[in-house]
């Protein structure tokens, strides 16, 4: 198998991650209780950066790798 492949494989598994993460973040939702207290699932929005991150670098890759052939 050709190795470009592998890491379009990669980007889509990790852009596709994190549009789930960020569709769960927004799924779940934010609410105020009667305390004032803020409740957010908002490790979902690092999760995010981190994963669409890794999908572009590794889109970047498959591209370096692609025209080095």
């Amino acid at each position: 198998m050709q190795s470009h492949i592998i890491w379009w494989r990669i980007s889509v598994v990790l852009v596709v991650s994190a549009v789930v993460t960020i569709v769960t973040f927004m799924a779940i939702g934010s609410y105020i209780d009667e305390h004032g207290i803020l409740h957010e699932p908002f490790f979902l929005i690092p999760l995010f950066w981190l994963l669409a991150l890794g999908g572009i670098i590794t889109t970047v890759m498959a591209l370096i790798v692609r025209r080095a052939r």
